[in-house]
């Protein structure tokens, strides 16, 4: 069986609630985010992974590229990839693009599947030129 709660998991470039922490507020890193305490406020890792542990608790809205479930959440939650594992309950509106939800695993809510990661879009603007053109036969009759 996987052991999910092993401390190599977390590395230094990650950050963590521990279980006796109630964190009143926001949170935003571009790295790994380890959710084991209670966590009221909105938590994005748009490039990183979001993982709420067992017993881990968030009441806010979610954004990431992976979100792994383990624990409880309660908001608006938009990840490429979603992971609800066994113990995991997930109560709101979901938007990914890939969806996992183990035996065991809740999501009660509204879920809008995205087609494809949304791509930012390079617009370039063309002008052209005005150009006038002279047929052979016109030009010939003005040099006269």
């Amino acid at each position: 069986m996987e052991n999910r709660n092993s401390a190599n998991e977390t590395g230094t470039d990650s950050t963590v609630i521990a279980s006796d922490v109630v964190f009143d507020g926001n949170i935003n890193s571009n790295k790994q985010i380890y959710i084991y305490g209670c966590v009221n406020g909105n938590v994005i890792a748009k490039d990183g992974l979001v993982k709420i542990m067992r017993n881990g608790v968030v009441e806010g809205n979610i954004t990431s590229r992976e979100l792994i479930v383990d624990g409880n959440i309660k908001g608006h939650c938009q990840s490429d990839s979603v992971d609800i594992y066994e113990n995991g309950r997930l109560d709101g509106t979901l938007v990914y693009i890939s969806l996992s939800i183990k035996k065991g695993g809740v999501f009660t809510g509204k879920a809008e599947v995205l087609t494809q990661a949304p791509v930012k879009q390079k617009i370039v603007e063309l002008k052209s030129e005005s150009v006038t053109v002279v047929p052979e036969k016109c030009a010939s009759r003005e040099k006269r």
